[in-house]
């Protein structure tokens, strides 16, 4: 059966996977080269540039995926340039994490090979940065995929726990240095819902969080300020959801998965009414960061 990857699934599997990514109307290039060079280089630029965009640790910034987003929502097409001059061994589009490793492990089975990657970001890592956006002129700065490493123990493969070692990387230090049980032991807190005026009519906290298959699910689903009708929608959809594929065999059923966006499965399948909509819509944001219009069934599924 054929799986979309998600960030998480990345270093379970092949270590050498390469990330291809749509290019900006402008891509960035990097050679592999020493930190002699990258040192020189770095100084060459005004040093009284604002520093993370000196060194290029922007992460996602305005422009990033303004030539992506011209191809797929405004049609617009762009003259590739000409045949490149240099002859390289690799190439590696999408200088993230696994572009990264997979010209990391090309190199050291091939020493001598001259490899170049390219990436629509002002610098390697993909989520390993931090994002930054100018909104409404504040500067607005969040973590991306460097928060954490997901499940090393128990989701890693062989290689992947291999490539930590040999770049150095004890993840076990996280177990002595991130303080797990601050919020629930230490500060006392509990789990809630936000509602916001703007979406839902009133600001309202709701104590609890509802989980798929769990009786408590009904409780807090009711205190939601919600109609009676998408309270109703939300809490079969959580304690007691219908085969929504139903009739479908089972490749029929896989298609549908990777090709139906989770919103659409929601609304369209399991006839979700628009307020129980709008209370899920961004339930994939914190992770994927994007809302659930824009993840696929299979991948909401994972």
């Amino acid at each position: 059966m054929k799986r979309k990857i998600s960030r998480r699934a990345f270093l379970g599997g092949s270590a050498a996977v390469t990330s291809t990514l749509m290019l900006g109307g402008c891509e960035k290039i990097y050679r592999i080269f020493s930190p002699e060079s990258a040192s020189t280089a770095s100084r060459a630029v005004n040093a009284a540039y604002y520093p993370p965009a000196l060194l290029g640790l922007r992460g996602d910034s305005e422009g990033v995926q303004t030539a992506a987003h011209s191809v797929a929502l405004q049609g617009k097409t762009y003259t590739l340039p000409g045949k490149a001059d240099e002859q390289y061994d690799l190439v590696v589009v999408g200088a993230g994490l696994s572009g990264l490793t997979a010209a990391y492990l090309y190199q050291k089975q091939c020493p001598e090979a001259k490899i170049l990657l390219i990436d629509n970001h002002d610098d390697f890592g993909g989520h390993a940065q931090r994002n930054e956006f100018t909104v409404d002129g504040r500067l607005l700065i969040s973590y991306a995929g460097s928060e954490s490493i997901d499940s090393p123990k128990s989701e890693y493969s062989e290689e992947s726990l291999a490539l930590l070692k040999d770049l150095g990387i004890d993840y076990t230090k996280f177990e002595t240095y991130f303080h797990q049980d601050l919020y629930e032991k230490t500060r006392q807190l509990k789990e809630g819902v936000f509602f916001g005026k703007d979406a839902f009519g009133k600001d309202a906290v709701v104590a609890g969080l509802p989980e798929a298959g769990e009786e408590s699910a009904a409780e807090i689903i009711a205190k939601f300020p919600l109609t009676d009708a998408d309270k109703q929608a939300l809490t079969l959809l959580y304690t007691d959801p219908a085969d929504y594929f139903k009739g479908k065999n089972k490749r029929q059923r896989t298609e549908a998965a990777e090709e139906t966006s989770y919103y659409d499965f929601l609304k369209n399948y399991a006839k979700l009414p628009e307020g129980a909509l709008k209370y899920l819509k961004n339930l994939s944001s914190e992770y994927w960061g994007h809302a659930i219009n824009a993840i696929s069934v299979q991948e909401a599924l994972d």
